[in-house]
């Protein structure tokens, strides 16, 4: 079980159909806790949920816009995440979106006006489960 962090930019809530990967994303076992975090990151930033031990994020997951990449906090929290060495799961519609610290990570392209939420979720849960496999 894993705690998953969530960023996104609030006018990519909607375009990307973030609230409804959460629903679904939310009824996969693999989370114990699903932060969410908006533009505005007065509640559950990165940097505050890394801080506490009670909180650990084993896993994070930015959506990726154009918009997103010039948001200064989640260029910040994108940099957090990867020399913390956590997970990072880009989830976008181009590859040019993506925060160029993290365009070698494995994430999913959602295809432009057909977002499908349980597509993506799926994709997003096979990717932390090979990152997690034990052998």
């Amino acid at each position: 079980m894993f705690n998953l962090f969530i960023s996104y930019s609030e006018n990519d809530k909607q375009s990307l159909k973030v609230p409804d990967f959460v629903e679904e994303i939310k009824t996969y076992s693999d989370f114990d806790r699903i932060i969410l975090c908006e533009t505005n990151r007065s509640k559950d930033s990165l940097c505050k949920c890394l801080n506490f031990s009670n909180n650990m994020i084993d896993v994070c997951i930015f959506f990726c816009s154009k918009e997103a990449r010039d948001i200064l906090d989640m260029c910040e929290e994108v940099n957090l995440a990867f020399n913390s060495g956590l997970e990072i799961i880009p989830i976008y519609q181009n590859f040019s979106d993506i925060f160029p610290i993290i365009r070698h990570k494995r994430g999913v392209k959602i295809a432009k006006n057909r977002f499908n939420p349980q597509y993506v979720a799926k994709q997003v849960i096979k990717i932390v489960r090979d990152g997690k496999e034990v052998i």
